[in-house]
């Protein structure tokens, strides 16, 4: 246990001074191997050249946005939950509300991906949660159809519909798809409903929709939302969520903001 604390230690001490030269990057992004960690409980492979949410897990040890994963988990944990996580990343929200959600919850996570969707999958099967969890390799927005993904350069956890020029490696073609089409037929079945969205920019696109066609029936109990970049939005989230209900009760990590609905004990 010594040796490999030591190991790992000397291995991040390497890495950090490998990223302080900016012209070993494309060089560390090729070369350096993916990292198996225990993080938070959980067994994951880790690539922390080209993804920022990996990198901070094998660098730190725990998750980056670990208080706001833990106000969801306390709001499932023990509960037959309906759980959408759009923008799932290497899994690091799915994980853990995957594991403390009561059998017979129907989570979702969506990541279009295909490069970090390959990981979240390894990483489900890695802590036996693969049958608990339904991947989907779509983007979500305001009508169904086909769009670019466009893929950070720097951090794949970063691809968005939304092009940057400074950040840009390539794009791929995928599948467009509207929220509420994947809204199970009977909702009363579930305990308590939860959303996760981070989507670089595109929240606006993916949930004004959603929560503009739902019945008052029908609508999550919480919403956590990035809303760091809600200068980029063209849709008013903040006044529909209010119009819905919903409360800013939990300001988090990396501008994530959770929003309870009224009625929610």
């Amino acid at each position: 246990m010594f040796k490999a604390r030591t190991k790992l230690k000397l291995q991040r001490s390497l890495f950090r001074l490998l990223t302080r030269t900016r012209f070993l990057h494309p060089v560390l992004r090729l070369t350096w191997p993916a990292m198996q960690l225990r993080v938070g409980g959980h067994t994951m492979l880790l690539h922390p050249a080209d993804n920022v949410t990996e990198r901070f897990m094998w660098l730190r040890g725990t998750r980056r946005e670990a208080a706001s994963i833990g106000r969801l988990t306390v709001l499932v944990a023990g509960k037959r939950s309906l759980i959408f996580d759009i923008g799932a990343n290497c899994g690091a929200f799915t994980l853990p509300l995957a594991e403390v959600a009561k059998v017979g919850s129907h989570i979702v996570a969506f990541e279009p991906n295909p490069t970090m969707a390959a990981r979240m999958r390894r990483n489900l099967a890695l802590n036996g949660l693969a049958n608990r969890v339904e991947l989907q390799e779509v983007s979500l927005g305001v009508r169904d159809g086909q769009a670019e993904l466009w893929i950070g350069k720097h951090n794949l956890g970063a691809s968005s519909l939304l092009a940057s020029d400074n950040t840009i490696a390539k794009s791929v073609h995928v599948p467009v798809r509207r929220l509420v089409n994947f809204l199970p037929s009977s909702r009363p079945q579930y305990d308590v409903f939860v959303i996760k969205c981070d989507v670089e920019g595109l929240e606006d696109q993916v949930l004004c929709p959603f929560l503009e066609d739902v019945p008052d029936a029908s609508l999550p109990d919480a919403i956590l939302a990035e809303t760091k970049s809600e200068h980029l939005w063209g849709l008013d989230l903040p006044g529909l969520l209010k119009l819905r209900g919903y409360i800013p009760y939990f300001d988090g990590e990396d501008g994530n903001t959770l929003f309870l609905k009224k009625t929610h004990p």
